[in-house]
């Protein structure tokens, strides 16, 4: 029942101990002072510290990018029509710095054109012969959350910003109600960037169930897994332990690479271990990402991302719609002065050929905060008077 309060305490959950993660493997977020990050805070920094790390950490991510002991694991993909993703799902993922895509069958993906300078192959079974998987009598999982530490080890020794990790089998649900090729909404964009670019948020999950939910569909939402209204389609738990399974795509913040480094390398199993311990998590709504071959339906990962969505979901959806006016007031203004100026100057313009959003990246990368400010006084002046 959507009218249920997610926040009540499901005190009759047939499931507990899905709603903690004491017994696992891996260790919460600690602050600066050593105690868990219990609760990420909106607005303030959510950054783990690694205090007795068992290993030397930037060695450990000198060796596993692409820069140490295996780089013929990381190459690039072949590009062209990705039919499986849809356009919004894309669009989320330009927003990190790289892509990275874990695969064992690498020569059969193809990476969208879009994404094509940013996206990065690491070959599951070159990396396995290189870590000598074989040999150490690695399972599958521990063997697929060391290709994400490799990603993230990549990320941390060039200084990304925030990185994408997707599993190769990862693709977009055909929801009923969503149109597969339509792009995020320019107010749905807006919230997506505003979100990633605080300092709040530890990981962006693209593709996710929640356990409980999944196996127990008449149980409360845990308390745990309130998520806060971050934008339409975008919420975030700001707590640890809300028990989301599945990797198969997410954005992870530089704040978080070496903890996450360091809970994979003790032998944490990513989506059961790790990114459930992480606080201040930001869900996408629904799911843009499910994975193909597990076995659980792709239906069905959209079925518990819905169900958590009816049960989990706290707060009003930010209004954003006025800060989306000042910004195209701005870059329309920003796209006159850029005319006026290669005119006078007999230069091209930045908004020439090309397309769409590589010239909107342009402005906004022009864009100063001045010009920022006098967009919103403008946008101010035309809201309607009540």
């Amino acid at each position: 029942d959507p009218s249920e309060d997610p926040s009540e305490d499901p005190s009759e959950d047939p499931s507990p101990l899905t709603n903690a993660l004491a017994d696992r493997l891996g260790t919460a977020a600690l602050g600066a002072d050593g105690s868990p990050i219990v609760s990420a805070k909106t607005g303030v920094v959510n950054e783990p510290v690694t205090l007795n790390a068992r290993h030397d950490l930037s060695h450990v991510a000198a060796k596993l990018g692409a820069w140490g002991d295996c780089p013929r694991a990381f190459r690039k993909p072949r590009v062209g029509a990705k039919s499986d993703w849809s356009a919004a799902y894309v669009q989320t993922l330009s927003l990190a710095e790289q892509v990275y895509v874990l695969c064992v069958r690498c020569d059969e993906f193809v990476a969208p054109n879009s994404l094509a300078s940013k996206t990065v192959l690491i070959d599951g079974r070159v990396f396995d012969e290189c870590d000598q998987a074989d040999k150490y009598g690695l399972d599958h999982y521990k063997r697929a959350s060391l290709s994400h530490a490799a990603a993230v080890a990549d990320a941390m020794n060039k200084k990304y910003k925030s990185v994408a990790v997707v599993e190769e089998d990862s693709t977009t649900p055909r929801n009923g109600g969503e149109v597969f090729d339509a792009p995020l909404s320019d107010v749905d964009a807006f919230a997506l960037k505003k979100a990633l670019a605080a300092e709040d948020w530890s990981f962006a999950r693209l593709g996710w169930r929640q356990y409980t939910l999944e196996i127990a569909p008449t149980s409360q939402c845990p308390p745990q897994c309130s998520c806060l209204m971050r934008g339409e389609k975008l919420c975030f738990v700001a707590g640890s332990g809300c028990d989301l399974r599945s990797s198969d795509s997410y954005i992870i913040s530089h704040r978080y690479f070496r903890w996450m480094l360091d809970q994979l390398i003790q032998g944490g199993t990513v989506d059961y271990d790790v990114l459930p311990r992480a606080p201040g998590t930001l869900l996408a709504l629904p799911i843009l990402s499910a994975q193909k071959t597990l076995d659980i339906p792709v239906e069905h990962q959209a079925a518990v991302s819905e169900l958590f969505m009816n049960r989990c979901l706290v707060g009003d959806v930010p209004d954003f719609s006025r800060e989306v006016r000042a910004e195209a007031l701005a870059m329309d203004e920003l796209r006159q002065f850029d005319a006026d100026a290669a005119a006078v100057a007999g230069t091209a313009s930045v908004f020439g050929a090309g397309a769409a959003e590589a010239q909107r990246e342009a402005v906004e990368r022009a864009l100063r905060p001045e010009e920022r400010a006098r967009a919103l006084s403008y946008a101010a002046e035309e809201e309607p008077s009540e």
